[in-house]
């Protein structure tokens, strides 16, 4: 369960692997991760190994340390959806 807590992201047959082991098995052999773009073009798909293993050495997230700057109106969310984000 400690390894789920990283926020991986596996492939379906992890889940089969894990009911035929009747246990969790390791999830490393199981991320879902890969070379160069998307079929789109848009998302990397090396990205989320990336910062997962980021995360681990340093500690910090994928945006850690930015400052965002929002060009336009800016409409703040209620308290019930900023709670839940």
């Amino acid at each position: 369960f400690r390894k789920m807590k990283n926020r991986w992201i596996l492939k379906p047959e992890y889940l089969f692997a894990c009911d035929e082991a009747d246990k969790l098995v390791d999830a490393e052999s199981f991320e879902w991760h890969g070379d160069g773009l998307n079929d789109n073009q848009t998302i990397s798909l090396d990205a989320p190994r990336k910062w997962r293993h980021l995360k681990q050495r340093t500690g910090h997230g994928a945006f850690h340390g930015m400052r965002i700057i929002i060009y336009g109106d800016c409409i703040s969310p209620s308290r019930v959806n900023n709670k839940t984000i």
